[in-house]
């Protein structure tokens, strides 16, 4: 989450700092959605919750910028220099990595987690979501354990409960 690696849109593959560095080079300094969500999700299990979720919250971002449909990779610009993430030349889009990455950034904001010991569905997230977040969410049908559970988001606070 240094700047070096910190680009205001997401975590790049390469540090500012290090020589080879190009935030237009596939894998010199651009930004991977499907990595960003799997840096989020070691972030929030180890309870680094606020750098999580802004990882969670640019990458919402960036999806509003292309018709929330993430491609594969994106420049690493600094978000100072540029209104918008810039799209990288050669980046497939859809892509499937890059499809399941909203999948994950969405289980790593709610914490849920299954619990085999107790086969239930849990969220380990704080007690107050960040406020970008909004009031309200639902997902109904989430399956875990052979069963059906309903999440939501109310007053930003998570709520799991089994159908």
């Amino acid at each position: 989450m240094a700047e070096e690696l910190w680009s205001g849109w997401g975590v790049r593959t390469m540090g500012s700092g290090d020589a080879a560095f190009n935030p237009l080079t596939y894998h010199n300094g651009t930004v991977w959605p499907h990595d960003n969500s799997l840096i989020a999700w070691g972030l929030a299990r180890h309870g680094r919750w606020q750098e999580a979720w802004r990882i969670v919250h640019r990458i919402v971002e960036v999806a509003n910028h292309f018709d929330r449909q993430l491609p594969e990779v994106f420049a690493g610009m600094r978000r100072s220099e540029t209104a918008f993430p810039i799209a990288y030349p050669n980046a497939a889009r859809p892509q499937a990595w890059a499809a399941g990455a909203p999948v994950l950034l969405l289980q790593t904001l709610l914490g849920l987690e299954p619990n085999r010991r107790r086969h239930a569905l849990e969220t380990i997230a704080p007690e107050e979501l960040p406020s970008w977040v909004g009031e309200e969410l639902r997902l109904t049908g989430v399956r875990a354990f052979e069963r059906q559970w309903d999440v939501r988001v109310t007053r930003g606070r998570v709520e799991v409960e089994p159908r």
